[in-house]
């Protein structure tokens, strides 16, 4: 059986992000951020990560809002 497509993927690099946004973002993840950080930072990771939930395709989204974010 084929495995599943994924086409709303964001990718953000949140060391891109203004500093109160990012405070935003890391709010309720702390337990997490280093691992979110290595997904957006290393594709080899989150090709790990798309593997084991048998995601075969992505279609990243980048939302580029300098002024906003």
């Amino acid at each position: 059986m084929p495995g599943a497509y994924d086409v709303h993927v964001h990718i953000q690099p949140w060391s891109q992000l203004k500093p109160d946004v990012s405070a935003a973002m890391r709010r309720g993840k702390e337990d997490h951020w280093e691992r979110l950080i290595a997904l957006m930072d290393d594709p080899a990771a989150l090709l790990e990560v798309l593997d084991a939930s048998g995601i075969w395709r992505v279609g990243l989204v980048n939302y580029p809002s300098p002024d906003l974010m």
